[in-house]
């Protein structure tokens, strides 16, 4: 099964190549708009929490839309849906061809976190992966969390899943003001407490503006910090050594490119390979283009309608030519490159061949 879903996951991105998919293969849902911080960076948890879509209804959605390769549980905080293991259960139900399964925490509930990363894996999902945030040393953590003992937590959780065969579970820390200078250090407070935790165990993202977290006005980084911080953690990881830890060198590599344009420094997948599912069914092409597309309720669960109307069809032409509000966040960013790796002449080609012609000693990165 692993073999044969990874194969067709494969397929399913190359053809993103050739043009516009009849439906998207990742699916980013946002199961719930609850969340137990108060994040500086993030204000979902201002936000007022509307009618949340109901497991009925989510079964019901993905027993009418089974071609998801790639489904993205995100919040909110997912652990305080107390049915988050029955949703876990109706993906797997319902989406034959689903490959990779992800969900982000705050890593404050643990136990729950550990239940529901078991389930995930004892359903037989081949690509189980959960990210535990993390925005620095013990200190800043708990200061940017709004609350005391988070990032023990947070290691804990990390520690739990790390710790059971067959998932994969890395740290996200979102690179701001706050923490810019801090990469290193935060991977030592780390390592004190889980030894073996290294450079490949952190991936790293950029703060962004988005109608989704609610927070307008993000203090923009300077590209030639963010560039040299980049630079330095790439040359402590060495060279990729796997295709998830490559997708986050070439995701990387573009970011100083972003922060000079705003733009995507390739062209977009979303309303292609991908959408976004808001916790009470409305449809948008992402987490950062404001153009609500409908909502599930009014199209009886079937995201073809949604998909196929003229509206959807113009928005995606407006993301090719880059005239959308622009990002380079990670839900968008690893399948746009995935998209762009069988183009011959991309500046994945063009960036292996600079790389080729360096002496042993110059830098990768």
């Amino acid at each position: 099964m692993r073999a044969k879903n990874l194969l067709s996951f494969g397929l399913q991105a190359v053809r993103t190549c050739l043009g516009r998919l009849n439906r998207p293969y990742k699916l980013t849902f946002s199961v719930t708009d609850k969340c137990n911080l108060r994040c500086r960076s993030c204000n979902i948890w201002k936000q007022k929490i509307g009618d949340e879509l109901s497991i009925d209804e989510i079964d019901l959605f993905f027993s009418k839309n089974p071609g998801i390769y790639w489904l993205d549980l995100t919040g909110g905080e997912v652990m305080l849906r107390q049915d988050f293991p029955e949703i876990t259960r109706s993906a797997v139900r319902n989406l034959p061809h689903l490959f990779q399964f992800h969900f982000p925490t705050n890593g404050t509930l643990p136990d729950r976190t550990e239940r529901s990363t078991q389930i995930a894996l004892d359903l037989g999902i081949p690509k189980v992966v959960v990210s535990v945030s993390i925005d620095g040393p013990p200190r800043l953590h708990d200061e940017l969390r709004d609350r005391h003992g988070t990032w023990e937590s947070a290691v804990e959780t990390y520690g739990r899943i790390k710790a059971l065969p067959g998932a994969e579970v890395y740290f996200g820390m979102t690179l701001g003001a706050e923490n810019l200078d801090l990469v290193s250090e935060t991977i030592d407070s780390i390592a004190a407490k889980i030894p073996g935790f290294g450079p490949a165990d952190l991936h790293l993202n950029i703060a962004h503006d988005t109608f989704y977290y609610g927070n307008p006005g993000v203090s923009p980084l300077a590209p030639h910090e963010v560039e040299a911080v980049l630079r330095s953690f790439m040359g402590m990881r060495g060279f990729p050594s796997n295709p998830v830890l490559l997708l986050e060198w070439l995701y990387q590599r573009k970011v100083p490119q972003y922060l000079e344009t705003r733009k995507s420094p390739i062209r977009c997948q979303a309303l292609s390979a991908s959408l976004f599912l808001t916790a009470t069914g409305d449809v948008f092409p992402c987490t950062s283009y404001e153009e609500k597309l409908g909502n599930l309720r009014d199209v009886d669960f079937d995201l073809g309608v949604v998909w196929d109307q003229p509206t959807s069809i113009r928005l995606f032409e407006e993301i090719k030519r880059g005239q959308c509000p622009g990002c380079w966040t990670p839900c968008e960013a690893y399948q746009s490159i995935m998209a762009s790796l069988p183009r011959p002449g991309t500046w994945l080609t063009r960036t292996s061949h600079r790389l080729s012609k360096r002496s042993p000693s110059e830098p990768r990165a």
